[in-house]
Protein backbone atom coordinates (compact mmCIF):
# COMPACT_ATOMS: atom_id res chain seq x y z
CA UNK A 1 0.00 0.00 0.00
CA UNK A 2 1.62 3.52 -0.41
CA UNK A 3 0.10 6.33 1.22
CA UNK A 4 0.16 9.95 -0.39
CA UNK A 5 0.74 12.72 2.07
CA UNK A 6 -0.32 16.31 1.02
CA UNK A 7 2.40 17.54 3.40
CA UNK A 8 5.14 15.28 3.80
CA UNK A 9 6.69 17.16 6.73
CA UNK A 10 3.75 17.09 8.37
CA UNK A 11 4.32 13.91 10.72
CA UNK A 12 7.74 15.19 11.74
CA UNK A 13 6.50 18.43 12.64
CA UNK A 14 3.41 16.31 14.71
CA UNK A 15 5.79 13.94 16.50
CA UNK A 16 9.12 13.74 18.66
CA UNK A 17 10.63 10.65 17.30
CA UNK A 18 11.14 9.66 13.78
CA UNK A 19 10.45 6.36 12.80
CA UNK A 20 13.76 5.14 11.13
CA UNK A 21 13.42 4.47 7.56
CA UNK A 22 16.33 1.37 6.43
CA UNK A 23 17.53 2.01 2.90
CA UNK A 24 15.42 -0.35 1.26
CA UNK A 25 12.30 1.85 2.12
CA UNK A 26 11.21 -0.22 5.20
CA UNK A 27 9.71 1.22 8.35
CA UNK A 28 11.73 -0.85 11.67
CA UNK A 29 9.26 -0.98 14.67
CA UNK A 30 9.69 0.29 17.85
CA UNK A 31 8.89 -1.48 21.08
CA UNK A 32 7.11 1.81 21.64
CA UNK A 33 3.14 1.20 22.29
CA UNK A 34 0.50 1.94 18.95
CA UNK A 35 2.41 3.63 16.48
CA UNK A 36 5.83 3.66 17.89
CA UNK A 37 5.71 7.60 18.05
CA UNK A 38 5.26 10.00 20.76
CA UNK A 39 2.62 12.98 19.56
CA UNK A 40 3.73 16.45 20.00
CA UNK A 41 1.01 17.99 21.62
CA UNK A 42 2.03 21.80 21.57
CA UNK A 43 2.86 21.33 17.60
CA UNK A 44 -0.41 19.84 17.13
CA UNK A 45 -2.66 22.83 18.85
CA UNK A 46 -2.30 24.66 15.30
CA UNK A 47 -4.24 22.32 13.82
CA UNK A 48 -6.72 22.25 15.97
CA UNK A 49 -10.38 23.80 15.53
CA UNK A 50 -13.58 23.84 17.72
CA UNK A 51 -16.02 20.88 17.25
CA UNK A 52 -19.60 20.88 18.53
CA UNK A 53 -21.11 17.57 18.23
CA UNK A 54 -25.45 17.81 18.08
CA UNK A 55 -28.00 14.84 17.92
CA UNK A 56 -31.42 16.16 16.66
CA UNK A 57 -31.64 19.13 19.28
CA UNK A 58 -29.15 17.88 21.59
CA UNK A 59 -25.36 18.93 21.78
CA UNK A 60 -23.53 15.80 22.66
CA UNK A 61 -20.32 17.22 22.88
CA UNK A 62 -19.03 20.44 23.17
CA UNK A 63 -15.21 21.31 22.83
CA UNK A 64 -13.56 22.69 26.26
CA UNK A 65 -10.83 25.29 26.02
CA UNK A 66 -7.32 24.17 26.35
Amino acid sequence: MKLIAVDPLLSQRLTIERLKVGSDGRVALTDMPGLGVRVDTAAMGAYLAPVRIKGGNEVIFEPVEL
